[in-house]
């Protein structure tokens, strides 16, 4: 039988998780929807919730935790690369390659931009000493 596309998500609610993330998919992104009661009634109007990121500290650095799940074909992507001797973040749409598989495994994919400079920013301070 196949999974529900939101059973990740009313998992983390049965789990008791606070924090969600909405997509209505009008071009804004990611934003916050509260509390798990929230989080329900978006899955019953067809709208994408998820649960909202955990952080990752490195000293007085944090930046989001990188997903861990493939995301839908087709879903913007942003990914931790190296390119001459630093990191930046690239976008592509998920396709579910190789490469990107890749990405995925050595949690460097991120579904937001900032999330990903952020990633990418404490590893080059990091990979300079600061941190």
């Amino acid at each position: 039988m196949e999974e529900h596309c939101q059973a990740s998500v009313l998992r983390a609610i049965a789990a008791g998780e606070q924090n969600f993330e909405y997509d209505d998919r009008t071009g804004g992104g990611w934003k916050p929807c509260g509390h798990s009661h929230e989080a329900l009634s978006y899955i019953i109007k067809n709208i994408a919730v998820r649960a909202a990121p955990k952080y990752i500290q490195a000293g007085k650095l944090t930046f989001p935790r990188p997903i861990t799940e493939a995301p839908e074909i087709g879903d913007k992507v942003f990914f931790v690369q190296m390119s001459f001797g630093r990191l930046i973040v690239v976008t592509e749409e998920w396709c579910d390659n190789r490469a990107q598989r890749a990405y995925l495994k050595n949690n460097t994919a991120h579904l937001n931009y900032t999330w990903a400079l952020q990633h990418a920013e404490v590893l080059n301070a990091v990979s300079r000493g600061e941190v």
